[in-house]
């Protein structure tokens, strides 16, 4: 390879061989990689942003999920690209081993790997000293693979004075907000499996081979569509069920709707593991009941429990636990969905609601709402659930066909059972001095509110295509602003 400048700007040079580089390293992908569905796709973006040629150091991050592949990504360009660089070093499992040994053995770790002298490193401040000087005059290639707090990329790659120049720093988190930090001069996240991408990837860890027996295809695509693109999840129960017979596979199949996998769950759970105690209430809420609801809604809904919800929604974002669709809709991975429900059924068994959509949170395990058919709703709750209690959604909750006893909830401001069987109103909500918004849109056997509504906040009343209401009520004399939608 020769590049000649002429009369071309350095700069413009300078690309020009970073590039020749890119697709010489690009051809000359590890054979290793002929086995790894879906990583050629992602090790091709993430080299196109390291800027091999160019004198700048960089931190590079690759960020996702539990089990999404940062790890083996991270590892394929390592190997693709270390030939470029003057000293080389892949630091595994940082998270794990700073949890077990702490920070400073890690240090030594690295040290170790750089020059062999860590006897003298007794603390982090001495350690990053060490650190710093063993790599300054060098075009270094650092890998920090699975890194989960700032002290850790501040005590292990610190700044980028520590390195010389054209040095690469890649970093794999699960935290998005710590790359954000260091100002990485490229983020990739790594989104999950395409679903042909996944079938092949299954069928090569459960058959050896591109394609299943015909009559292990059905359920091939039982397993694939539970796995939900996740790498980690295919790998695992693709080896699981390397060998078994269809039976054990439907068996398995079974299992897994009421007992996670382990090796599945665990690698999820770490990023929820970090979340503070109200951020884990708000995930738990999002993945019990609104996944797939927008945003505004729930944020709305959420703030009505006194959580700190902004910091906390873009903490959970920030971890790879949840996404904004371009609806402005609340997502996450299948598989966090699952871990969530499970958390919750298993921390909190008391806390069970397959009303999916009904608006509810599960707020300290004080209310329980439980479908027991499609006509029969149950609800319980305690006294200090009902002093809290601001909202009461149970819009399309078609079996509902009496308001439970609100009498002790004197800060409700809104109360939702548009599209019920609602058949009478409670005496005593007629009193209620701090519900703002009622609606009662659509229900079809409610005939009447009472004599006299004495609603002091009232602002909306909704009753509309209520088609067997006879006759509006009296209102009192401090609702003469209350807006009537009738």
């Amino acid at each position: 390879m020769k590049h000649v400048s002429l009369n071309r700007n350095e700069a413009t040079l300078v690309e020009k061989i970073s590039q020749s580089i890119h697709e010489i390293l690009i051809s000359n992908l590890p054979s290793s990689m002929n086995k790894l569905v879906g990583i050629d796709s992602r090790v091709e973006q993430v080299i196109s942003h390291i800027g091999i040629g160019l004198n700048d150091v960089r931190y590079i991050g690759i960020c996702g999920m539990g089990g999404i592949g940062k790890t083996t990504t991270a590892r394929i360009v390592y190997e693709t690209i270390q030939s470029e660089f003057e000293v080389t070093y892949f630091l595994a499992n940082v998270r794990e081993t700073c949890e077990k040994n702490g920070i400073v053995q890690v240090q030594k770790e690295l040290v170790d790997l750089i020059n062999g002298s860590s006897n003298f490193i007794n603390d982090e401040h001495y350690g990053r000293s060490r650190i710093q000087g063993s790599l300054c005059h060098n075009k270094a290639l650092l890998v920090l693979d699975d890194i989960d707090k700032e002290e850790q990329l501040k005590n292990l790659g610190g700044e980028k004075n520590w390195f010389g120049c054209g040095s690469r720093i890649i970093i794999t988190t699960r935290d998005k907000h710590l790359l954000d930090i260091y100002d990485a001069h490229e983020i990739y996240n790594i989104e999950p499996l395409a679903k042909s991408e996944a079938f092949d990837l299954f069928c090569w860890k459960a058959f050896k081979q591109p394609k299943p027996a015909e009559k292990y295809l059905e359920l091939s695509k039982q397993v694939v569509q539970y796995c939900a693109g996740l790498p980690l999840a295919l790998d695992v129960l693709g080896s699981y069920l390397c060998n078994r017979s269809p039976g054990q596979w439907r068996s398995a199949l079974a299992k897994l709707k009421s007992c996670p996998y382990p090796d599945i769950f665990k690698p999820l759970r770490i990023s929820y593991d970090g979340l503070d105690s109200m951020e884990k209430e708000m995930f738990l809420d999002i993945a019990y009941f609104f996944k797939g609801f927008p945003r505004k809604y729930v944020i709305n809904i959420l703030k009505g429990c006194d959580y700190h919800v902004d910091i906390g929604i873009a903490n959970s974002i920030d971890r790879s636990l949840l996404t904004i669709d371009k609806n402005d809709k609340f997502e996450m991975h299948d598989l966090l969905e699952e871990m969530g429900k499970h958390i919750v059924i298993q921390e909190s068994p008391m806390i069970l609601a397959s009303a999916v959509g009904c608006g509810l949170t599960r707020t300290s395990s004080l209310f329980l709402l439980e479908k027991r058919d499609s006509n029969a709703w149950m609800f319980l709750y305690s006294d200090q659930f009902l002093e809290k209690l601001k909202r009461l959604n149970l819009d399309s909750c078609s079996g509902v066909k009496q308001i439970p006893d609100l009498s002790e909830a004197p800060n409700l401001e809104s109360l939702t059972f548009s599209g019920t069987s609602l058949i009478e109103f409670p005496s005593y909500l007629t009193r209620h001095k701090s519900l703002v918004i009622l609606n009662l849109n659509n229900c079809h056997s409610l005939t009447t509110l009472g004599r006299k509504l004495e609603m002091s906040s009232l602002q909306e009343l909704n009753l509309i295509y209520c088609s067997k209401f006879r006759k509006l009520p009296e209102f009192g004399a401090r609702m003469h602003d209350t807006f009537i939608n009738s």
